[in-house]
């Protein structure tokens, strides 16, 4: 289902996955708000909420870059991260989506297979981030006695 905001933990709870979109005003003019207000309900959710969220960024359809390497998607991504860095809880592998959210916080690489249209993402990660991802995913982990499925999250895209 896609959602404006995430209101309460019975969203949470109700829902197989949460598609979030950001819209590209929200990005230019980094506006917060309506993703963070979400992120606050997922967090009081708890082990309801892991790996349902993808983060859509919507307004870039004709834009040929991929997300992770839009500059103003990146700010915007590491702005989030500052302020919830356990996000990865609640992101799926569903579409690459965890994987694409941490390629916004790190360098990565593109690679483009001989004749095929398929491209591989590297991601290159910067050892400061790589640590306080999973510092902060275990904490979060430990306080809702999930440890065990915060480390299988951690070894898919750490």
């Amino acid at each position: 289902m896609i959602k404006r905001k995430i209101e309460n933990i019975k969203d949470v709870k109700e829902a197989d996955l949460l598609y979030f979109e950001v819209t590209k005003e929200e990005v230019m003019n980094k506006h917060y708000k309506r993703l963070l207000e979400s992120l606050k309900v997922l967090s009081q959710a708890g082990k309801h909420g892991r790996e349902k969220l993808i983060i859509a960024f919507y307004g870039y359809d004709n834009d040929e870059r991929e997300i992770y390497t839009i500059p103003e998607i990146r700010d915007f991504v590491k702005e989030i991260y500052e302020r919830y860095s356990y996000i990865f809880y609640f992101l799926t592998s569903i579409d690459s989506n965890r994987t694409i959210i941490y390629a916004c916080l790190n360098d990565c690489e593109l690679f483009k297979q001989e004749n095929s249209d398929k491209v591989t993402l590297r991601v290159i990660p910067n050892r400061e981030i790589q640590k306080r991802v999973t510092t902060e995913m275990l904490k979060y982990g430990i306080s809702q006695n999930d440890l065990l499925e915060t480390k299988r999250i951690l070894l898919t895209f750490v």
